[in-house]
């Protein structure tokens, strides 16, 4: 009698239903608040906890992306906004951001990102500057 067995199981097909089922499982997607107006019910098309991260781009307002992260929120979903450090004027348009979105959407994540631009706007060049700034510690 073995004790163990290490014959290799049969892995189900590339394009199985198995297989297809497994990788859609547990995904998160992205959107921008211009892209995300075009949905009219995120409900319709997304399973129920579907993370959504809110891409800030350049050039969008932080209002926009309130107003992105509560109407996602009030549709159920966890959502977790940018926040692309190269962009942000200084701590104190920090400190706004985070209690904008806690205050208005209830957000309790975020991504911490350089950010797609090459030269700061502000204070800040990379995500390890925000988080030193302390103001994500609670």
């Amino acid at each position: 009698m073995a004790l163990l067995n290490f014959r290799r199981k049969d892995a189900p097909a590339a394009g199985s239903p198995e297989t297809v089922e497994a990788f859609l499982k547990g995904y998160s997607i992205e959107v921008m608040p211009r892209t995300a107006e075009k949905v009219e019910d995120f409900r319709e098309i997304l399973p129920a906890g579907t993370r959504v991260y809110i891409a800030h781009i350049e050039g969008t307002p932080i209002e926009d992306m309130v107003a992105t992260a509560k109407r996602l929120h009030a549709e159920g979903f966890p959502v977790m906004p940018h926040f692309p450090a190269r962009i942000i004027k200084d701590k104190a348009t920090l400190a706004d951001w985070i209690a904008r979105y806690k205050g208005e959407a209830d957000v309790k994540q975020a991504l911490l990102l350089g950010g797609g631009i090459s030269t700061p706007h502000g204070d800040f060049d990379n995500s390890m500057q925000l988080i030193e700034t302390g103001l994500f510690d609670g």
